[in-house]
């Protein structure tokens, strides 16, 4: 791949790029209006109405109406979309305009005009395959300092897609070079691809590590690692993500978030001893445990109705000097209205609001089940009732969910209640629901 290899080195001389890019690329021209269309300019053009026009102008090699339309569409608040380019396909006729295009756009207007048409034409050559060719554009980005992060991700995406993450991680080199800094989402496209849970895929593992290992220190090989965590825990690989965690150690780059995918996945697993176990590394390797490594540990226990553990786990949390968050409330209310003491879980929900602690959803659905669960329908419907009215995105689901279950336990008269109520707040409902709530209209008339 040649053009990585010439990308991969540092600036030239200043003045050497401004007057190689000026000849080539740069141009005082501005576009002017190229005459009058075969499709007159409607009082309010779309972004569909503009990807139409720049194709017939691209299919007709007119740089000079692409030019002028991509100037104006943003001027008329009609962004680009991923079919702006569409008339680049991978036939040699249709490259042969790859050049004078790219100049093209590099008369464009600076800002968010030019740097839009550029990232997306880098993303329509990565999509028909010419990854090439997208690092030409890249080049050109170079000199007019529009490069971001976002202009990477097509290209390491659909390197990382093929296998071929020599070239990928080369890609990434790039970035460094020309001042940008890969982020989460660069590095989330290589670790994927790289790790599988097969043999082929894990046999690399170790020069891996060693690669990321090399990695610029602080931030940049500090999220590596920690993607790299999280990847292996997904996969449900737990011992090869404590190899991972064994060299941040001995780079001293380890905090409280590298450990919580891996408290997390034992925890759901419902291996408690190995995730307390971890929660040991943890303070051996100089970090202490926080809010969120102990509440994956407290839903664990609180879903298993283990309520003696799960106050256990509170009582760390105390004892630290960590205070409780809305997750932590979460499970234990989701452990109240599992041993059926729902008038706690209540009251749990009535200190949150106290306190001004912000409620999760899945809270409010731990209620309801609770109170169905004990048979409480009455109090369930009173209670959605009450908390209404106070985010339309929770009422949506609470009266959603309270209303489906009353459904399905064959409580048809609470499940009218609930269903009128949601007609008179403007809550919506989907068909079976509709179905349902019209039927009973019907009987009632």
């Amino acid at each position: 791949m040649s053009i990585l290899r010439k990308l991969n080195t540092k600036f030239p001389n200043p003045q050497f790029i401004s007057s190689f890019f000026f000849t080539r690329f740069s141009s005082s021209a501005q576009y002017v209006d190229p005459g009058p269309f075969d499709d007159p300019f409607p009082d309010e053009p779309t972004s569909s109405y503009y990807d139409h026009q720049v194709y017939k102008a691209g299919r007709n090699g007119d740089m000079a109406t692409v030019g002028y339309l991509l100037n104006k569409r943003i001027k008329d608040g009609c962004f680009n979309t991923m079919k702006t380019f569409s008339f680049i396909t991978n036939t040699d006729s249709s490259l042969s305009i790859l050049d004078p295009l790219i100049q093209t756009l590099s008369r464009l207007d600076k800002g968010v005009t030019r740097k839009q048409a550029f990232d997306l034409l880098i993303a329509r050559l990565c999509k028909i395959e010419r990854i090439e060719d997208s690092l030409r554009v890249v080049q050109t980005m170079m000199e007019k300092r529009e490069l971001n992060a976002a202009t990477f991700h097509p290209i390491v995406n659909a390197l990382s897609k093929k296998k071929r993450m020599e070239e990928a991680w080369r890609v990434v080199d790039i970035m460094r070079v020309a001042g940008v800094k890969p982020d989460v989402t660069a590095y989330n496209y290589l670790l994927t691809a790289f790790i599988t849970n097969t043999d082929s895929s894990l046999s690399i593992l170790d020069p891996l590590i060693q690669t990321l290992s090399r990695l610029d220190k602080g931030v940049t090989r500090k999220q590596a690692f920690d993607l790299l965590i999280a990847r292996l825990c997904k996969i449900e690989r737990i011992e090869d993500s404590l190899r991972v965690v064994q060299t941040m150690m001995e780079k001293r780059e380890l905090n409280a978030a590298t450990f919580h995918p891996i408290v997390n996945a034992l925890s759901k697993k419902k291996r408690m001893e190995e995730a307390w176990r971890v929660v040991d590394i943890m303070r051996v390797a100089g970090v202490k445990p926080d809010v969120t490594a102990y509440n994956y540990l407290l839903t664990a226990y609180c879903s298993e109705s283990k309520l003696r553990e799960a106050s256990a786990v509170v009582k760390k949390i105390e004892e630290e000097g960590l205070g409780a968050d809305m997750r932590t409330y979460d499970a234990l209310i989701l452990g109240a209205c599992r041993v059926g003491k729902v008038e706690g879980g209540l009251v749990l929900l009535r200190s949150m609001m106290d306190a001004g602690k912000s409620v999760m959803y899945s809270t409010h659905t731990h209620l309801i089940n609770g109170m169905l669960s004990i048979r409480y329908y009455d109090g369930a419907v009173r209670f959605v009732k009450a908390c209404g009215g106070r985010d339309a995105m929770l009422d949506q689901e609470s009266f959603g969910v309270l209303a489906n279950k009353l459904v399905s336990l064959g409580r048809e008269v609470e499940a009218m209640v609930v269903l009128s109520e949601m007609k008179k707040r403007g809550l919506s409902f989907g068909k079976k629901l509709n179905d349902f709530y019209e039927m009973h209209l019907r009987n009632i008339s």
